[in-house]
């Protein structure tokens, strides 16, 4: 299998859906998940410039929410699957969550898509409690160019497997038909707006949040308009998060047209956009520009390929920020009941660094809620005890403790590893009749205190 890309069409709390390739001697495509769900795959012959392959569409269903499952895909045969991927569902309770937007990552051979491969770890490594990340478009410089395409996935190392992408179309991503190139390589929403090139637009929830992929290439604004008007006076959710290419208020322009106008009249809170590879951030404002308290917020996170283009543009009054780096970006955004929090970051090497941070109603971000994860050698996310190094990390800051326990099916205690870091480690010598237990306790105002009081559990 290769080009394996993960992404929503359904309820991220209940489903998800995974799409890859394969050569002509594989016709049938196959899912194995644990635990177990329903698994149900569209096989489909599909025409590319490299010839007739199939693409495989695995609709999987009946996860539980806020549950780590663990799948691999292929046709069924021993050699014939794809590594493990994990991934976690949303959790029931409309909790703050942390997710990833970059643009831009077109380039035209491997060597120039290992920047993007770095970038996409060095954001993994930074923010690794992300649920999913948006891509605004420009993904590759030639969209039915499959070396171009497996050169993006290549470099990325698997993370597209794991991580749900929610994209949009992009000037590059139209040369070649999107609907049609794009389309065998992902798998998006089908609610979008009709008169529009086919699944080019689309909407999903995820917390507290509604997001809306408006196709910025298809000149039909006004069914845009209605359909995204119609579409965000739908949801119940708080914050409206719109995604785009070519923005009307961006680096090099400032129209007032149906879009600027719909993301006004919707109530639309912020704009990730893409396609000038500098970064952007408008002050709040209305459809012609004005600034107004409550207004959108427009926001371009550069570039994260190689291509940095000038800036020629001096910064105009509507706009907060415009900078050119010439380095890789990628913002992280996180989401709660009181408000969304942008930290942009530039990435050269193994080097992050923060450009910009902003929330839209100007509070104090509260610490993530705490987090464990524990990986095995191979550094795979693990749902079920293995044998070996196991390696369990957390998200918080310290002061704390961190404490991995390994006990026998007696409940007695084999041995306890102690960290005061992010990091523990444990040796598992078996894994029948055993269970790990990782405990994290705030160490700080002289006392004791469990930031997770159960615990993180694996069993056998």
């Amino acid at each position: 299998p290769n080009t394996i890309a993960h992404s929503f069409t359904g309820d991220p709390k209940t489903t998800r859906t995974i799409t890859w390739q394969t050569g002509l001697e594989v016709p049938v495509g196959m899912v194995e998940i644990t635990p177990a769900a329903t698994v149900s795959i569209v096989d489909k012959k599909i025409t590319t410039q490299i010839g007739d392959r199939y693409e495989h569409v695995a609709y999987i269903t009946g996860l539980s929410p806020g549950k780590a499952y663990r799948y691999r895909c292929g046709d069924g045969t021993q050699d014939g699957f794809s590594s493990a991927y994990t991934f976690t569902t949303e959790p029931t309770s409309a909790s703050a969550f942390t997710f990833l937007h970059v643009s831009d990552t077109q380039c035209f051979d491997a060597d120039e898509f290992a920047i993007w491969g770095n970038l996409a770890k060095q954001a993994l490594n930074n923010t690794s409690n992300a649920k999913f990340l948006i891509h605004t478009g420009d993904i590759v410089e030639s969209m039915s160019n499959e070396a171009q395409m497996s050169n993006y996935y290549d470099a990325a190392g698997g993370i597209l497997a794991s991580l749900p992408v929610m994209y949009t179309k992009g000037n590059h991503d139209q040369i070649n038909q999107f609907s049609i190139s794009a389309r065998q390589h992902f798998t998006p929403p089908t609610n979008g707006a009709t008169g529009v090139l086919s699944d080019t637009t689309y909407s999903f929830d995820y917390g507290d949040a509604h997001f809306i992929c408006v196709n910025s290439e298809d000149t039909n604004y006004t069914a845009q308009y209605d359909w995204i008007k119609k579409d965000a006076a739908a949801t119940t959710k708080k914050w409206k998060i719109a995604f785009l290419h070519d923005s009307p208020f961006s680096v090099t322009q400032a129209t007032q047209n149906k879009l600027s106008q719909a993301f006004d009249e919707a109530g639309i809170n912020l704009v990730l956009i893409g396609h000038n590879h500098i970064y952007m951030r408008s002050k709040p404002i209305d459809k012609s520009g004005v600034v107004k308290q409550g207004g959108t917020v427009y926001l371009e996170s550069g570039a994260a390929g190689y291509k940095y283009d000038p800036l020629v543009d001096t910064k105009k009054a509507w706009q907060e920020v415009l900078v050119q780096p010439s380095k890789s970006m990628y913002s992280a955004i996180k989401v709660t009941k009181d408000d969304i929090f942008v930290k942009a970051y530039t990435v050269q090497g193994a080097s992050v660094a923060l450009l910009d941070a902003f929330s839209l109603n100007g509070t104090k971000e509260p610490p993530d809620e705490p987090t464990i994860t524990i990986k095995n050698a191979s550094g795979s996310a693990i749902t079920k005890i293995e044998k070996g190094v196991l390696t369990c990390t957390t998200n918080v800051q310290s002061p704390y403790a961190l404490y991995a326990a390994l006990y026998d099916k007696d409940n007695r205690l084999i041995k306890i590893s102690r960290a005061d870091s992010k990091e523990a480690k444990i040796v598992v010598d078996s894994d029948t009749d055993v269970y790990l237990k990782v405990f994290l306790w705030d160490t700080s105002n002289d006392g004791m205190m469990p930031l997770i009081p159960n615990g993180a559990l694996v069993t056998s």
